[in-house]
Order: structure tokens, then C-alpha cells, then sequence
């Protein structure tokens, strides 16, 4: 029987250790600890069983659908969830068509109205309300016009599918813990639980804010160290092995997930990368400055709800990226 440890089920199936053992922890695949050897291990089973999850993972099911599938004997009950799944893309692409048709209809419109004969920047804004009133009557006379409200709901379920904010994260005082090593997560977080319960944060500050981050950055998916923080009061002391930092704040692109779906890591740095209005912002934000670390954060929401549990099952996570204003957009 074939046995591979987690750091390579973690490179050949491109899936980071953290998700792999929260998998694990819901009772989706077993590992085993093999006698005198460091690392956990998966069998030929278990990895058959992984492939299935990363499958239904990237037809966007649910990891409680996926539990219940895998769990299942029930036929109809797992054609059930497949059949949801359907109809929850089906109203993604209605969406989408809606939103397409109301720009076909504007496009047409214009191209009737010869604005081509008039420069866009030269327009005043009463040629521009003209426009607009013009396009709205000659467009409630077409068979294919659309109604504001339509157009509003197909926005709303786009936008929840993005699910992406900007956001702007305060300057904090933190206490700092970091350990080095492959998966190190655990460890580092509960050290700062028990930072958290030995100086009463839950009385003493109860807004605390808790954040997670690769340090050393990660290779090739694979973590080499990892540090939290909690924001305490400005005041408060701290003695080793926490470090106190000020963290100077930020603007933040912001993407929340369940626990788990650590693959949202990858649409929201596309985002970064393409968006027109927004870039990384490769500025320092914390000192002292640990020039290793990853710039990504990950915040625990609702944190004052998760100190005294270690399961996962209900945390939720923003995924925040540094980002700045582009030169151009500032300019105007």
C-alpha cells in the first residue's frame, strides 16, 4: 500500500496543508501516524477519496454536500444536491445574460442617437442628462426594454457571487507569535488563544481583532512559518515569547470564505492583478518589519466567539490583500 506524506499529497494535488487538515477534521479522508516518523500519512483510499472532494470542489459544491455525498448510499438524495447546484448556476448565467442585454440595448440606442458625432469628454452635464432621458424613452418603447428593478436584482446576484470588498483595516497595537516550520498554524494559534484568556481580552478589549499570515512566506503552496496577532490595548504590556508591534492599518481588498475554501486565495489576487482602479501596495504597514512575511493577511471574524473552540466548522475568514490606488486613478 502506497503512503504519501501531507507535504506531497499538498504538491502533486496543488492544495495547501491547512485545507488538507481541515478536511481531515471534518471526517472527509484519514490520515495515519506512522511509528517514529514525523509526518501524518494517506493511503491509496484516502487520496482516491481527496480526488473526489477537489472535483465537486470545482463544480462549486458545498463541503457539507460533499460530506453528505461521499457519505451517502441514497441515490436520489445525492442527485438532489447535484440538481440544486444546477439551478444555483442557472441563475448566475440568467444574471449575467440580463446584464448583457440592458448593455446591448444602451449600446444600440446610442449608436441610433449619432453620438458618435459629438466627443464623450466634450459632453456637458445637461447633454448628458438629455441623453439619458432620451435613451430611457426610446428604450421603454422596444419589446426587449428592461425594467430598473431587473436589472438591479441581476446586479445583486452577481455581486454576491464576487462577494469582494474594499476595505480599510485601522492602525492596531498587536501581540505578535510565530513559529517557523511546515504547518505550524495549529500551534501558533493556540498560543495566541492562550494569550487571549490569560489577559482576559474578552473583558478587557472586546472589540480584539485576530490575524493570520504566512511567515516565512509560503513556497510552492507550502508554508514554511506562520505568525498571528490579536490587537490589545495600546498601553498593555507584553512579555516574551509575544512581540509588540504597531501595525499602521490599510486600504484592503477583501474576500470572505468559510474555513476551507482557501482556493478564493487565487480570484482574489486575479483581481488585484486586473482590476483598473486598484494595484498591491508593497509599502511596510507593521514595526518592526519582518521583511520574510507574506503581506496577505487573514482575519478571523468574529473572533470573541472562537477563543475557547479549536473547530472550524462555523469560522468565518476575510482574505485581505494591501492594495493601493493607481497613480492614473489618483490623478483624476
Amino acid at each position: 500500500m502506497e503512503l504519501k506524506t501531507i507535504t506531497q499529497v499538498s504538491k502533486e494535488y496543488e492544495i495547501s496543508t491547512r485545507t488538507l487538515r481541515y478536511y481531515e477534521e471534518l471526517g472527509l479522508i484519514q490520515s495515519q501516524k506512522i511509528p517514529d516518523y514525523a509526518y501524518r500519512m494517506y493511503d491509496t483510499e484516502n487520496l482516491i477519496i481527496l480526488q473526489q472532494i477537489l472535483i465537486f470542489r470545482k463544480l462549486r459544491i458545498p463541503l457539507k454536500e460533499i460530506q453528505i455525498i461521499l457519505e451517502s448510499k441514497n441515490s436520489e438524495k445525492i442527485f438532489s444536491i447535484l440538481e440544486q447546484a444546477i439551478v444555483g448556476i442557472d441563475s448566475e448565467l440568467i444574471a449575467l445574460k440580463t446584464i448583457r442585454h440592458a448593455l446591448r440595448i444602451v449600446v444600440d440606442e446610442l449608436k441610433k442617437l449619432s453620438f458618435e458625432h459629438t466627443e464623450i469628454n466634450n459632453f456637458d452635464d445637461t447633454q448628458v442628462i438629455n441623453l439619458v432621458e432620451e435613451i430611457s424613452t426610446q428604450t421603454l418603447k422596444r419589446k426587449e426594454s428592461l425594467p430598473m428593478a431587473t436589472i438591479d436584482e441581476a446586479n445583486k446576484t452577481i455581486e454576491s457571487i464576487k462577494d469582494l470588498r474594499i476595505i480599510y483595516v485601522p492602525p492596531m497595537t498587536v501581540a505578535a507569535f510565530q513559529l517557523e516550520g511546515q504547518n505550524r498554524e495549529e500551534a501558533v494559534g493556540l498560543e495566541i488563544q492562550k494569550f487571549i484568556i490569560e489577559n482576559q481580552l474578552k473583558e478587557n478589549k472586546p472589540d480584539f481583532r485576530l490575524f493570520g499570515f504566512n511567515n516565512p512566506a509560503a513556497d510552492e503552496n507550502i508554508s514554511k512559518g506562520y505568525e498571528m496577532w490579536v490587537s490589545i490595548p495600546k498601553e498593555m504590556a507584553v512579555n516574551p515569547p509575544y512581540v509588540k508591534k504597531q501595525f499602521q492599518g490599510g486600504l484592503y481588498g477583501a474576500k470572505m470564505i468559510k474555513f476551507g475554501d482557501f482556493h478564493e486565495w487565487a480570484n482574489l489576487w486575479q483581481w488585484v492583478l486586473t482590476n483598473g482602479e486598484y494595484e498591491f501596495d508593497y509599502s511596510s504597514r507593521v514595526i518592526p518589519l519582518s521583511k520574510a512575511a507574506d503581506p496577505a493577511l487573514e482575519e478571523t471574524l468574529n473572533a470573541i466567539n472562537h477563543v475557547e473552540s479549536t473547530s472550524k466548522e462555523h469560522l468565518q475568514l476575510d482574505l485581505l490583500v494591501p492594495i493601493s490606488l493607481k497613480k492614473d486613478t489618483k490623478q483624476e
